[in-house]
């Protein structure tokens, strides 16, 4: 069987140390299964929910290794326990990538963020002019 196509099957772990927490703190994160990415989409399409919701979610269902918040604790989190479930988030793409597929990675998100942001495009009028 091919090793790309079985590896496409198992849903892989991924050990991480956040920054928010000093990287004192590993923890252990999953992919999302399909049905929980579903669930991830639906959540963003719902109006009476928020993106907030969508990404809380996400986290929840892919942490491992200490246990997700409880609802409860989710109602209570302060800015550092947000900060977390973000720095959380923003790994969850990177699960399973070796560290140059992860350069890949991080080199096309600042690409994303640099086009998008108001700077290069006032620098792309200016050009025109």
């Amino acid at each position: 069987m091919n090793k790309n196509l079985l590896s496409q099957c198992f849903i892989q772990e991924g050990k991480f140390k956040p920054k928010i927490l000093g990287e004192k703190v590993e923890l252990t994160i999953r992919q999302l299964t399909i049905a929980e990415t579903q669930e991830f989409k639906e959540i963003l399409k719902d109006e009476n929910k928020t993106q907030k919701d969508a990404v809380y979610y996400a986290v929840k269902c892919a942490m491992v290794e200490p246990p997700f918040f409880s609802d409860e604790e989710l109602k209570k989190l302060n800015v550092v326990g947000e900060n977390l479930i973000f720095e959380v988030y923003g790994e969850l793409p990177l699960i399973g990538k070796n560290k140059k597929e992860r350069e890949t990675y991080q080199k096309q998100i600042q690409e994303l963020v640099q086009e998008a942001s108001p700077e290069a495009v006032s620098e792309e009028e200016e050009e025109k002019k």
